[in-house]
């Protein structure tokens, strides 16, 4: 078990922390986001799309990245 910091920037100058997130050793960013927002995501030929994340919706070429 880890504990990690995740910050959500919603591009709408609204930005959310979830400091001390417990997240098993192997876990993806994306797994860590699940857990603590609603994700809807699609799965296609090129991987995972996210497209919204706490009903926030990707708008025109804004999406979801991550940065470390």
């Amino acid at each position: 078990m880890i504990y990690v910091n995740v910050g959500i920037d919603y591009g709408n100058n609204t930005r959310a922390w979830y400091n001390d997130t417990k997240a098993i050793t192997g876990a993806t960013l994306f797994d860590v986001t699940k857990q603590i927002a609603n994700v809807t995501y699609a799965v296609g030929m090129y991987g995972t799309e996210i497209l919204s994340i706490n009903g926030v919706s990707k708008q025109g070429s804004f999406g979801w990245t991550y940065w470390i």
